[in-house]
């Protein structure tokens, strides 16, 4: 809900405020990140309640610093389980489990399968390549070849294959 009047509204926005006092006395705007309060006693009741509304802009920034340090944490805290989680920085026993999971992805007769599949990727590869003009054979094909490898085994459709790729590049 916007607590700003719409732009047709902003030279007569009484009959804006009337709605509002009427269907949303107080609403918090997401978009804005504001509370609009409507009502005349509303609007009283904060402005003389020190304890629970401030205007003093030093105890909003370090409100706001408190909050931002919280969602820096739990963003560290995500990435670190994220990592502690992955086969390549765990140990047994889960680092056994992870690992009977992906290898029977792994086997030679499931990469005998994809033979046909890996050398036409390949080949999608190689005439880029050629329309490009030049090679660089670490972003061209040594990187690019297994992940798409991977994510086809991993059944992810070929159009998240640019966020599978950032995934892999975030491990």
């Amino acid at each position: 809900m916007d607590v700003f009047p719409p732009p047709d509204k902003l030279l007569n926005p009484f009959s804006f405020y009337a709605q509002m006092r009427k269907v949303h006395p107080v609403v918090y705007d997401d978009k804005n990140k504001v509370w609009g309060i409507f009502r005349y006693e509303d609007i009283q009741g904060v402005l003389t309640n020190y304890r629970h509304f401030s205007s003093d802009v030093q105890k909003l920034m370090k409100m706001q610093q408190a909050e931002m340090k919280q969602q820096e944490q739990n963003n560290k805290r995500e990435r670190d389980e994220s990592v502690r989680r992955s086969i390549l920085t765990s140990d047994p026993p889960y680092h056994n489990k992870l690992r009977s999971v992906i290898s029977s992805a792994f086997t030679l007769k499931t990469i005998g399968r994809l033979r046909p599949r890996i050398e036409e990727i390949c080949h999608d590869m190689v005439d880029k390549v050629i329309e490009k003009g030049h090679m660089d054979l670490i972003n061209d094909l040594a990187y690019p070849l297994p992940v798409t490898v991977i994510a086809e085994l991993l059944g992810i459709p070929s159009d998240d294959l640019d966020t599978f790729k950032r995934w892999a590049d975030e491990l």
